[in-house]
């Protein structure tokens, strides 16, 4: 496995941990917003990343993939792990908003 291959691997895995359905649990379980059913749809879509991920993760290390490939692997997981940060700052945000002014 070469360094590229260990490095897309790593940022694979640091994905995986905000791109699972237990942080989309830890993240939104406190929220009004998973109490609707629709929502859980989610679930089963961070499931579904998740599996894919593992997948990827694996496809990368045994090096089934040429450069080109996994640069785009590289630069997709890098845009989910900063939309992640986004939303974890967003949750922080709403979980520490002052309840008064949340309900005016």
């Amino acid at each position: 496995m070469t360094s590229n291959n260990k490095i897309c691997s790593f940022f694979i895995a640091l994905a995986l941990l905000y791109w699972n359905p237990i942080s989309y649990f830890f993240i939104y379980a406190n929220t009004q917003i998973f109490s609707v059913k629709v929502n859980h749809i989610f679930y089963w879509i961070y499931s579904i990343v998740f599996m894919i991920g593992i997948l990827l993760m694996y496809l990368v290390q045994k090096n089934k993939f040429n450069a080109k490939i996994n640069n785009i692997i590289l630069i997709i997981t890098f845009s989910g792990i900063s939309f992640s940060a986004f939303v974890i700052i967003d949750s922080i945000i709403g979980l520490t908003l002052n309840k008064e002014v949340a309900s005016v």
